[in-house]
């Protein structure tokens, strides 16, 4: 067996829960963890939609299928709520045959389809996103698989995003693969302490990916070395390949 690591941070990302409308405010929370779901997707935008053996974006229940995923939390901030307000778009510059079509095409979901004098209520979505945090991610497969699937993140078919489509992973993105095991790999891949905390990083098996409970209630400790980040980019350069 071997483990594919994926470092997952950004300014923002969101592992969606369930989604809910309650008086037109149409409500996406984020876990606190990242989903297999979310990794399935990640995975399918990489190797695009021609099945090279390995799964492909068409079949994504295939690709969670072939992995066991854990997850190191180094550092994770509250959720931040992004307000957003959908209006009618009525104006003189709105009223172009082709820019309507394209703007009632993207819109069926969220106007009603009448809307010649945009009289009907306005649309508030609440989207949650986890600010400035960060996972490291390790997916445990045969070594086949996880060859084929660093070479596609290496050089994906589509933009491979933490959630949502504004949500692109920093660099350092795809740290490698690592032929030990995942307690080895969690206890000395150092950390970047941004926040100077001497609590240990937890450790959780996410498992499904539409579990109500889709993460291990007990988590493993671990305290790896807190470096800064080229410390960690020469730990990752010199163990994983």
């Amino acid at each position: 067996m071997s483990t594919l690591v994926l470092r997952l941070a950004a300014p923002l990302q969101a592992w969606s829960g369930y989604r809910h409308a309650v008086n037109m405010r149409f409500v996406a929370p984020t876990e606190a963890l990242p989903r297999k779901s979310g990794v399935n997707g990640l995975l399918g935008a990489a190797l695009g939609p021609h099945d090279q053996g390995y799964g492909c974006a068409r079949d994504l229940d295939s690709i969670g299928e072939r992995y066991r995923l854990q997850v190191r939390v180094d550092a994770r901030n509250p959720a931040a709520e992004d307000f957003q307000v959908l209006s009618s778009l009525t104006g003189p510059a709105h009223r172009g045959a082709d820019r309507s079509h394209r703007v009632g095409s993207a819109s069926t979901s969220a106007f009603p389809a009448n809307r010649d004098r945009g009289n009907f209520p306005t649309t508030v979505a609440r989207r949650d996103f986890l600010a400035h945090s960060e996972f490291i991610a390790a997916l445990e497969t045969d070594a086949s698989t996880a060859e084929a699937w660093i070479s596609a993140l290496r050089d994906p078919v589509f933009m491979p995003y933490l959630g949502r489509r504004s949500c692109a992973p920093t660099f350092p993105f795809v740290l490698g693969i690592h032929d030990g095991s995942l307690e080895d790999l969690f206890a000395h891949l150092p950390h970047v302490d941004r926040n100077r905390e001497e609590a240990p990083l937890l450790a959780y098996t996410v498992r499904g990916s539409y579990d109500l409970h889709h993460a291990d209630e007990h988590p493993r400790p671990y305290t790896p070395d807190r470096v800064d980040r080229t410390a960690q980019l020469t730990w990752v350069k010199e163990n994983l390949r």
